[in-house]
């Protein structure tokens, strides 16, 4: 992102432009005002902080080290995202799209607003783990007993069930 007054140009990964620098007084109303379509944009260490990404498409976006802590990303496209250090604390992520993105496992993430599908999704990812531990093996059986990993999208890829 190129640094000016107002907000810094933002481009997609192969360099096109998809908003001029200056053309907002800040970062973060330049990606709320063009969040149809940020698929492929270069938002690493972004401050988005509260920005409302509703319905937003950052499908394969680099959002590493992006603060989006309390942002609203209700129904965003973040699939193939990355989200590597970013920070969702306290983000709405309910009804997002999060195949194929980088959950960050740490702090960061505590908090983050989700539904059913993105819970059943972690849950899935939890229960196909290969640990030797006693305990987290009996803990995969009891949260694999429960039905909910089989209700995840993703559950005849992570071998959850098998084809009908």
């Amino acid at each position: 992102m190129k640094k000016s007054s107002g907000s810094p140009e933002i481009k997609r990964m192969d360099g096109s432009i998809i908003i001029p620098a200056g053309k907002y007084a800040s970062l973060r109303k330049a990606v709320e005002k063009n969040s149809a379509d940020l698929s492929y944009a270069n938002l690493s260490y972004a401050n988005l902080y509260s920005a409302n990404l509703g319905y937003a498409n950052l499908y394969s976006a680099d959002l590493s080290s992006a603060n989006l802590s309390s942002a609203n990303l209700y129904s965003a496209n973040l699939g193939s995202a990355n989200l590597y250090s970013a920070n969702l604390s306290s983000a709405n992520l309910s009804y997002a799209d999060i195949d194929y993105s980088c959950w960050p496992l740490w702090c960061g993430s505590r908090d983050v607003k989700v539904d059913k599908k993105i819970a059943l999704q972690i849950l899935a990812h939890f229960i196909v783990l290969d640990c030797d531990d006693q305990d987290i093996i009996e803990l995969q059986s009891f949260i694999l007993s429960t039905g909910l990993p089989q209700l995840c999208h993703r559950a005849k890829e992570l071998g959850i069930v098998g084809e009908e």
